[in-house]
């Protein structure tokens, strides 16, 4: 019996979706339930109503990343998150979402891997930047929609994404224990943190 998650890590060819994603603080509380909502929906119900307050609103797109903020109340943006998602060629499923952004407790710069279900828990996921050493990410929660793993990006690992070509992403499968590579492209991603320095240049948080 083929596990419909298996069948993610079986598609080969991947092409790049961008989307924003907004996180909230470390306790992820509401992140699952936010993944419910597909994109082609979203889009649809934005040209139908215009945004309000706490409405996500996409800032730029910059090659492969994308930029893209909440709005407060007063029509100030905030909490602005850069992000990537990669799907899959034949049934446009979700496959990893990075998401990059000040979402610590106390402002820390963090980045997020949305991964899909059916990777081996205990291999742990790594994350790599061109040839550079190896990456830990700590393994927060599995629920249906998928595993999230984080990362504290401190200035060694932004100024990787920001000189680098691609971040390769590896875990482990359940049946042969062989590495699965999931490759998440860096183009535009100088871009698109300049665009998050434009927006939040008041931000105490810069990274």
């Amino acid at each position: 019996m083929n596990h419909p998650a298996r069948s993610l890590f079986a598609s080969i060819r991947i092409f790049l979706l961008v989307v924003g994603m907004t996180l909230p603080t470390l306790s992820f509380a509401g992140f699952f339930d936010f993944l419910g909502n597909d994109t082609e929906s979203k889009e649809q119900e934005s040209q139908e109503n215009p945004p309000g307050p706490n409405d996500k609103q996409q800032q730029g797109v910059f090659q492969d990343w994308g930029v893209q903020c909440m709005q407060a109340p007063d029509g100030r943006l905030q909490r602005c998150t850069l992000s990537q998602t990669t799907v899959t060629t034949d049934t446009k499923q979700n496959l990893v979402t990075l998401t990059l952004g000040p979402l610590g407790e106390k402002g820390e710069w963090i980045l997020n891997a949305l991964l899909p279900l059916g990777f081996y828990i205990p291999g742990g996921v790594a994350m790599q930047i061109d040839n550079l050493p190896q990456i830990p990410l700590q393994l927060i929660q599995c629920v249906p929609q998928g595993c999230l793993a984080s990362v504290l990006a401190d200035g060694h690992l932004l100024e990787a994404m920001k000189t680098g070509k691609e971040a390769r992403l590896g875990v482990m499968d359940v049946a042969s224990r062989k590495t699965i590579v999931l490759p998440m492209s860096l183009k535009g991603f100088p871009m698109a943190m300049e665009k998050w320095r434009q927006l939040n240049k008041a931000d105490k948080r810069q990274p």
